[in-house]
């Protein structure tokens, strides 16, 4: 379901807005739907961040939980991005791009960062997902490692 016009929001009741659950914890796959060269904005340090959709999950992800996140959170319109997918582009930060890269199944030999990151739309990955508590007393799902999707 797409989401609702900017003018509908503007329109919906204060009260009757909900905050989604977090995802549950453990192990996701995800399919990479786009990348895009930023910067962060702090620093201004040049990074690429990757947008992932939920694809499936792994035994370790309890079912009454899925099945309770699924009745309010669409997982074909689920996209995630931000921190956990983003990676910087310095010296010593590359070789996490790498990994993730490898992870992914590319061949990345003998190819340049620049020549590998347009193959990775539609490649898959696994990640683990834990929740964390935030300062504002709410609970935040992160993908806090990533692994190859077999």
């Amino acid at each position: 379901m797409p989401d609702p016009s900017f003018e509908a929001l503007l329109n919906t009741q204060v009260e009757d807005a909900e905050r989604p659950p977090p995802m549950p914890e453990g192990t996701w796959t995800f399919q990479i739907k786009t990348h895009r060269h930023m910067n962060s904005s702090r620093k201004g340090t040049p990074g690429v961040e990757f947008e992932v959709t939920p694809t499936g999950w792994d035994d370790d992800v309890d079912a009454d939980e899925v099945a309770a996140y699924t009745e309010k959170v669409d997982l074909k319109e689920k996209k995630i991005a931000g921190n956990d997918t983003t990676f910087w582009i310095t010296k010593d930060a590359l070789p996490m791009l790498r990994d993730f890269l490898e992870k992914m199944g590319l061949d990345t030999n003998s190819r340049t960062f620049k020549q590998c990151l347009p193959d990775t739309t539609g490649c898959q990955v696994k990640g683990l997902v834990r929740h964390n508590p935030g300062d504002d007393g709410n609970t935040y799902a992160n993908i806090v490692r990533w692994a190859p999707a077999e």
